[in-house]
């Protein structure tokens, strides 16, 4: 729980105004956004860390709510929500310079439980850029990133595509029997 710098009372968390409210001196404090988009809100969860077994806490990515954990720096998020995310945070950095990072086989072989099930994640390989592992539930519909993950998918360029061209139909011409 974090605590007002004025006056020392609990703050509480403004639904849907991203921003923390002391009722006691009507203080308002705006958690500012990290350079990897998080706001970090600080209300703890009722869910511990998959990794290192902290509480971990409210936090928001753009409108997406997720909870991050302030010791490993983990996020825990709903899987409906991470396409959305990297969107959000490829359109707000869109610069994506950084190299790959050598995928670490080993990484397929980190047994995480969920946090709500208590089931052991499906842990495979992201298809995306960034040379991740990713950790799910698919049971719950969540997924683990590991501390830096997110950073790494955002800024690493996407994969080199088939360089052949898509056929442009409007530059066919068709040969009609009537343009003899």
């Amino acid at each position: 729980m974090l605590d007002c710098q004025n006056c020392g009372a609990p703050l509480k968390l403004e639904p849907e105004r991203h921003y923390l409210f002391c009722e006691y001196c009507k203080a308002l404090y705006f958690p500012k956004e990290s350079p990897e988009g998080l706001i970090l809100l600080g209300m703890p969860s009722k869910v511990d860390c998959p990794l290192c077994r902290q509480p971990l806490v409210l936090a928001r990515v753009n409108s997406f709510e997720v909870l991050a954990c302030q010791g490993c720096k983990g996020l825990l998020l709903d899987r409906v929500d991470f396409l959305p995310i990297l969107d959000y945070l490829r359109l707000k950095y869109p610069e994506r310079q950084r190299p790959p990072a050598p995928f670490k086989p080993q990484e397929l072989t980190r047994e995480l439980h969920c946090p709500h099930c208590g089931e052991r994640m499906e842990t495979y390989p992201y298809g995306g850029p960034g040379n991740v592992v990713l950790d799910n539930c698919l049971d719950c519909g969540i997924l683990w990133l590991d501390y830096d993950e997110i950073n790494r998918i955002v800024q690493t360029p996407e994969r080199a595509t088939d360089t052949d061209q898509w056929l442009d139909i409007t530059s066919v011409h068709i040969q009609r029997e009537d343009d003899d």
